[in-house]
């Protein structure tokens, strides 16, 4: 069973972050980004691409709603080829989320063939998985964690590092600045991207 979520860099929230953080390529952007409109828009399509579109979207309606992220690749596919018909950029994202600071998986990834590792995420599970590396009280020491091209870090031990360091900073701060909650509110996910 995977956890798959579709992400653009599209919508205010996802450019604002973008423009303070480029590299940024985690689960903290635009999910499940798709609009009224931009379904409309599928009629505006050449031909070939209609019947594609209309194709992609006759099997989501197929499918059941999902939460922020579905364990149904087949829907996070169909979703990711659609935006891209409608040259939307968007990435379909894996991930393998770990609970708390073990390195015991919550939930498994399929199909490793497909996606390429990004590097791990530390989100806030309780709050539509916002990304707690870039919170803002925390930005200006993110240069003493070593984070890679993808705005992520390179192993499992970094990001235990990151929360060890935030919480010693949120202790220092009583807290203010920070997003709330403790250590289990947080998951380290590992994100890869559908190639």
């Amino acid at each position: 069973m995977g956890n798959y979520i579709v992400v653009s860099n599209s919508g205010d929230y996802a450019k604002e972050l973008l423009e303070q953080f480029p590299n940024y390529r985690g689960i903290d952007r635009f999910p499940w980004h798709l609009s009224k409109e931009d379904i409309a828009g599928i009629c505006k399509l050449g031909k070939e691409k209609q019947a594609e579109a209309e194709k992609c979207l006759a099997k989501l309606m197929d499918m059941c709603i999902v939460d922020l992220c579905s364990e149904d690749f087949s829907y996070a596919y169909n979703y990711f080829r659609l935006s891209h018909i409608l040259e939307i950029h968007a990435d379909l994202l894996s991930c393998v989320i770990y609970d708390d600071k073990s390195a015991v998986v919550k939930e498994e990834r399929t199909d490793t063939s497909r996606f390429e590792f990004l590097g791990y995420d530390y989100i806030l599970s309780e709050a539509a998985y916002s990304c707690i590396i870039w919170e803002k009280r925390f930005v200006d020491q993110i240069e003493n964690i070593p984070l890679n091209q993808n705005g992520l870090f390179n192993t499992f031990d970094e990001a235990k590092r990151f929360i060890d360091l935030r919480e010693v900073a949120k202790k220092k701060y009583d807290g203010n600045g920070f997003e709330f909650g403790g250590p289990e509110s947080y998951w380290i996910v590992a994100v890869y991207r559908y190639i």
